[in-house]
């Protein structure tokens, strides 16, 4: 008899792949469906491995067992066959005590975009008794981002999508259906409030919003669940949930399975690094012919049109993938591989959509929050005057860095949390303060005492700038054009042209300089 070819079984860090070779030299004996230990890959079932004996052990479904499993049904089922048939994204819009659900179209080329007419999108059962949604796409559609559009009445397990316009080419990667809502239940991820595909990974520790027709509570004690809010439709109750898998075990790894979900430590992660790119949900911009990508997972890479993919293998989950890019339209997705009567198959979790196109986009600096101990606003640049208490109150939108240097030398480096606000106490004149989102300053302050303009000592401002210290700068030859307010100071007119010549100078310094020329040219 046949071996089912897809199979995983609950190790250390999740479901991992195993061959009927790899499961007979750990287990001697038959193994019941029942036990839970094997899993078919395709459709989530128990699987038997059998025991030993005149045929070759192998692993199958039980004769109860639902019959739609793709590897054994006639007709592939549940499991995605090309490239470009992925699901739309659906999220979750919460308020104190209810929730609705919007569907998300992804955005098109802006050039198609002005020429839109009287296009609409239906969106429906697919049953001709039902209620469709039509929404006018130019009214709907926003430039260079995805539009979500409301999804009312109940909520259905799969949602039918018609363009009036027909199988546009502007409107080629979105699906004709799409998985909705499972009345079982189904995950949403709740910070971008998103549902989770179909056969993803849940992450230990992370909370999940839950949404099902009727109560559910879980007795796993590895679960923690709370329940956030209920809607009547057509007469039945849905429930919202907040779960977290508290610990990775097997009971937990079921409950999730039965949600058509895998638990694991070590979740998948696509995260392009080079080249330079602009990104947004589900596009990245670039101007590269090859682009490459960290993966982390234990799941394979496709790109539509097709096109040869070097993989750089960093260890057994990991690997550097290398993607041409030879048009101005690519689809990168990451999924699960599957070979089924001599096609290959897939269930895609993660997609992105590479534009190539030249990067005339300016994204503007993350909005850095600093204020005093008052919560009055701190602005950039140099300042004569400590805060009160010298302390500084810092918040980002994003995680980050602060850096806290005195006359060149860093005196502290500290991470920032996003939307946490970080104290910068015992502040002192010649300190300079630093925020970094990712590899770009974004907000920084050097504190300097005020000159006293027409009692400073030409001597005493020479001696600081001779014994700068810390890191080179360059001194661009436009800084020359000070020497015009330095004919009072012949001896520090000599220093800059000096620095000038060298091409550098130290940071403390050209702070130093800097102060001392704004002072005396005002």
């Amino acid at each position: 008899m046949a071996s089912l070819t897809h199979v995983r079984m609950f190790c250390e860090h999740g479901w991992k792949k195993i061959t009927a070779l790899e499961a007979a030299a750990k287990f001697p004996e038959r193994v019941q469906a029942k036990s839970g230990i094997f899993m078919c890959d395709l459709c989530h079932q128990y699987v038997y491995f059998s025991g030993p004996g005149v045929q070759t052990r192998h692993f199958g479904h039980s004769k109860d067992d639902d019959k739609s499993c793709p590897e054994r049904a006639n007709v592939i089922v549940g499991i995605d066959c090309s490239g470009t048939n992925h699901d739309l994204p659906i999220r979750l819009c919460i308020t104190a005590s209810d929730f609705e659900l919007e569907l998300g179209l992804l955005p098109i080329p802006e050039a198609i975009l002005r020429n839109l007419q009287d296009q609409t999108i239906q969106i429906s059962s697919g049953q001709k008794d039902g209620n469709p949604m039509v929404y006018r796409l130019k009214e709907r559609l926003q430039e260079n981002m995805i539009t979500y559009v409301p999804i009312r009445g109940t909520p259905l397990p799969e949602y039918h999508i018609e363009l009036s316009c027909g199988k546009h080419s502007a409107f080629s990667h979105w699906p004709e259906w799409i998985r909705g809502i499972y009345p079982t239940g189904t995950l949403f991820d709740t910070v971008s409030r998103k549902k989770i595909p179909y056969d993803a990974d849940i992450q230990v520790g992370k909370p999940y919003y839950l949404l099902c027709a009727g109560s559910n509570w879980c007795t796993c004690k590895s679960i923690s669940q709370q329940r956030i809010c209920s809607k009547l439709f057509g007469g039945s109750y849905w429930y919202l949930y907040q779960i977290t898998a508290v610990t990775l075990d097997e009971e937990a790894a079921r409950f999730f399975l039965a949600l058509h979900c895998r638990l694991t430590d070590q979740p998948i992660s696509i995260q392009p690094i080079w080249p330079i790119y602009v990104e947004s949900p589900y596009v990245i911009r670039h101007n590269s012919r090859e682009m490459v990508f960290f993966v982390q997972g234990d799941v394979d890479t496709k790109c539509f049109p097709d096109a040869y993919l070097k993989c750089q293998r960093l260890s057994e989950c990991n690997a550097l993938e290398y993607i041409p890019c030879h048009g101005r339209q690519q689809l990168v997705l990451i999924g699960h591989s599957y070979l089924l009567r001599g096609q290959e198959f897939w269930r895609r979790l993660k997609y992105t959509y590479l534009w190539q196109e030249p990067l005339n986009v300016v994204t503007p600096e993350p909005a850095v929050t600093v204020t005093d101990i008052a919560g009055r606003t701190v602005l950039p640049g140099i300042a004569n005057k400590l805060p009160p208490r010298h302390i500084l109150c810092i918040q980002t939108p994003y995680d980050g860095t602060v850096v806290v240097k005195r006359k060149g030398c860093i005196l502290e480096r500290r991470r920032l949390n996003a939307e946490t606000s970080s104290k910068i106490d015992s502040l002192q004149f010649d300190c300079e303060i630093h925020i970094f989102q990712g590899l770009d300053c974004v907000w920084s302050v050097l504190y300097q005492r005020e000159y006293e303009k027409g009692g400073q000592s030409e001597r005493q401002i020479l001696t600081r700038l001779q014994k700068a210290e810390g890191y080179l700068v360059a001194v661009p030859h436009a800084r020359g054009a000070a020497v015009k307010w330095l004919k009072p100071y012949p001896q520090i007119k000599q220093w800059l042209y000096q620095q000038i010549r060298a091409g550098h100078m130290p940071e403390s310094a050209y702070w130093e300089f800097t102060q001392f020329i704004r002072n005396i040219s005002e």
